[in-house]
């Protein structure tokens, strides 16, 4: 009888996780309240919702488990064993937020958010929550990454048909006209729209490059090409950061074979028809409008040349297979690698020296990415450089450490600066990192890269796990976005739930190795090719 009942608590607890992440990844998306106006606190109160009910009913089946377990005090001895460094730093990172939140000035805006974008201490512990509960009970976690990539298509859907003017849900009716443009579709802010398709499109993306089946190859194909049109029409050219980081690593990880490496040119020829067809589009519609990189790549005649170069590599891989299986991939690889090092080095010594030496010339179209001033990305230079300034000069040793309140940078700017009304504008950084380091302090911002950076490298370690590549890409496209992001409950608790899944899949991973161990303690592990399949 006992054995029956833990069985089926056991059994509940991964349902309750298989729905809760489906309600996640379908019912949190398409929520809305009153159009745009109050789209973060409704959000939140979406995402807290569902975590509280899926925690309590976890909570209880779980209680139900333990008491009928006879062996229920070795399962939590062995569960504290077990974590891993990202388990670890989710924890620091939530303990450290409850001592900024004692420690902040306005206890209730930092345990709230109510200064910012709801992302307090409240915020944190139900991040957590989720965590530790997903990632040690999911399955089925083919189904639900799909789920995740079918919603976020029509997610991006809608936010291609407002983007050309349309808005069949009347979204945009009490909408200023002066305002319009910087909405998109069911997540609100431009922002979060590209946010969710840096998290969506490296999964679509890797997908394509491991799948072998030619009519499935097509359906992650027309999802890619949907989803680099999604980025376009956002026009944000911070997730072009993130595009650029997880195609390179694409790139590099192509450079194995001629298969890999023409699949991955078809991603780049998809990229790049995308953003052509978006020129021909505007010909017949005034409505849709591009600034910044959009503008440069859609309308630029440089990318004609680049598809016909594409194409002709395509052709001649077709043509000539053997000279293309002879390259000496690995030279490539290497050599790919220190291009791309030099290149993001070449970058931010041109940022410096633009900015510090030579701040006279004129950059034309590129004064507004190579010279970091008050006015650089939208007025984020100032930002930046006054809350870097007063973090450095203005805050305590204490508060050095672990920050001056969770989501409180309007706070923060209003203590800094003599302008109210200008602090006031701002309620974020506008960069995680520095809105990790000036609410939550060094030991927050180390806590939450700590969470990142260690799920990191051990998906790298494990490459051979079938989703291992697809999720580094994806937290390669967050941490370049984040440069220029916000962390809110919008489109970060679906970062914490693919963290989640992640970790899931390196637990389960692991447990698999172990008992496919040899007599010589070698792991001989058939089943980790067909891993979660």
């Amino acid at each position: 009888m006992q054995v029956a009942i833990c069985s089926y608590m056991k059994k509940s607890i991964k349902a309750l996780t298989f729905i809760y992440c489906i309600l996640m990844f379908t019912f949190f998306l398409f929520y809305i309240e009153n159009a745009y106006f109050n789209i973060t606190v409704a959000k939140y109160r979406c995402f807290s919702t569902l975590t509280f009910v899926y925690t309590v009913l976890s909570i209880i089946c779980g209680s139900v488990y333990l008491f009928f377990h006879s062996a229920s005090q070795k399962k939590i001895k062995n569960f504290l064993k077990s974590l891993s460094v990202s388990d670890w730093s989710m924890l620091v990172l939530l303990m450290s937020n409850t001592i900024t939140t004692l420690l902040s000035e306005d206890l209730q805006a930092s345990l709230l958010g109510s200064w910012g974008r709801s992302a307090g201490l409240n915020f944190t512990v139900l991040l957590c929550v989720m965590y530790f509960l997903v990632s040690r009970t999911l399955s089925h976690m083919r189904i639900v990454l799909h789920v995740f990539l079918g919603s976020s298509f029509l997610v991006g859907l809608l936010g291609v048909w407002n983007a050309l003017g349309y808005d069949p849900f009347h979204f945009f009716e009490s909408v200023n006209e002066t305002e319009v443009h910087w909405f998109l579709s069911t997540v609100g802010n431009i922002t979060f729209f590209a946010h969710l398709f840096c998290l969506s499109l490296p999964l679509a993306v890797g997908l394509f490059l491991k799948e072998d089946q030619r009519y499935k190859s097509f359906g992650y194909a027309g999802w890619c090409w949907f989803g680099f049109t999604a980025i376009i029409i956002s026009n944000i050219d911070g997730a072009y950061l993130g595009i650029a980081a997880f195609m390179a690593y694409y790139l590099w990880q192509s450079c194995t074979s001629r298969e890999n490496l023409k699949k991955f040119l078809v991603i780049c020829l998809i990229a790049l028809g995308s953003f052509k067809l978006l020129a021909a589009i505007t010909l017949f519609n005034d409505y849709l409008t591009f600034d910044g990189i959009s503008e440069m790549l859609v309308h630029s005649s440089f990318i004609w040349i680049l598809i016909g170069m594409v194409t002709i590599l395509l052709l001649f891989m077709k043509y000539f297979p053997e000279k293309v299986e002879s390259l000496p991939y690995y030279k490539i690889r290497t050599g790919l690698f220190i291009s791309m090092a030099s290149i993001v080095i070449l970058l931010f010594l041109s940022i410096v020296y633009f900015t510090w030496i030579d701040t006279m010339s004129s950059l034309n179209g590129w004064e507004n990415y190579l010279r970091f001033n008050n006015s650089w990305g939208h007025e984020r230079g100032y930002l930046w450089k006054t809350l870097s300034s007063g973090f450095l000069n203005s805050y305590s040793f204490t508060e050095q450490l672990f920050g001056k309140g969770l989501d409180c940078t309007r706070l923060i700017l209003a203590s800094i600066i003599d302008h109210p009304a200008t602090a006031i504008y701002y309620d974020h950084a506008h960069n995680e990192y520095l809105q990790y380091l000036v609410t939550s302090g060094i030991i927050g911002l180390f806590a939450y890269l700590s969470v990142l950076g260690s799920c990191l490298i051990r998906l790298i370690k494990k490459h051979r796990l079938p989703y291992a590549s697809m999720f580094v890409a994806v937290l390669l496209a967050h941490g370049a976005q984040a440069l220029t992001g916000l962390n809110q409950p919008i489109t970060t608790p679906l970062l914490f739930l693919l963290l989640a899944i992640m970790e899931n899949m390196i637990i389960d991973a692991d447990k698999c190795s172990q008992t496919h161990k040899n007599e010589n303690g070698k792991i001989d592990c058939h089943c980790l090719s067909e891993f979660k399949q």
